[in-house]
């Protein structure tokens, strides 16, 4: 007897008490009453591409357009410089003159060409500087050799601005096998603004 109640405390602990029962119902939605609005749709969440795409957007500063852009109009006698090469045709055109003193360069600078107080920038005029006077030299030479600037100096006598016709007159002192020597004046309507000088080296 003892056994015997032992066996059935234990098998009614251990059996398993039966699952509770659930009713589950279908949520429909309030469109099924007459008159009733449809239930809305759920919103989707954007890629994580076109989310980083939306932040870029956002950061990105807008580009910059510049008010104007310097046309061809140049004095009598200007055509276009086609040897000026890629970054001078970036910041031209370039256009010369050639006179009984040999070729005279110029440049129509506007808005694109200045620095925060309105001037053009001097990295420019230094560039324009280098340039014609690499030119003089070349044509000086008559050799064929490639040179290549090793020294400028570049004096800043009086700011330039937007619309100024700008000019060079270039001299060069000496053409040797290795060293060349050469001066360069930039100047708005006949009033000096850049001084330059420069050494070039043959190069190779």
């Amino acid at each position: 007897m003892i056994g015997t109640s032992v066996t059935k405390g234990l098998n009614a602990t251990l059996t398993p008490a039966a699952a509770p029962s659930c009713s589950v119902e279908r949520i429909t939605s309030a469109s099924s009453g007459p008159g009733a609005r449809p239930a809305p749709r759920p919103r989707e969440s954007p890629s994580r591409n076109e989310s980083m795409g939306a932040a870029l957007s956002r950061r990105r500063p807008p580009e910059r357009i510049p008010r104007s852009f310097p046309g061809m109009d140049a004095p009598e006698g200007f055509a276009p410089y086609d040897a000026q090469g890629p970054f001078l045709e970036l910041i031209g055109p370039v256009l010369v003159r050639e006179d009984g003193d040999g070729r005279v360069f110029g440049l129509r600078v506007s808005d694109r060409h200045t620095n925060h107080r309105g001037t053009v920038q001097g990295g420019l005029l230094s560039t324009f500087v280098d340039f014609a006077m690499g030119r003089a030299i070349e044509a000086e030479s008559d050799d064929g050799k490639d040179r290549a600037t090793v020294s400028l100096t570049v004096d800043f006598l009086k700011p330039a601005v937007p619309g100024d016709w700008i000019e060079s007159r270039t001299r060069v002192e000496r053409v040797g096998g290795t060293l060349s020597f050469a001066d360069c004046s930039l100047t708005v309507d006949g009033r000096e603004i850049v001084r330059g000088r420069a050494v070039w080296v043959v190069a190779g």
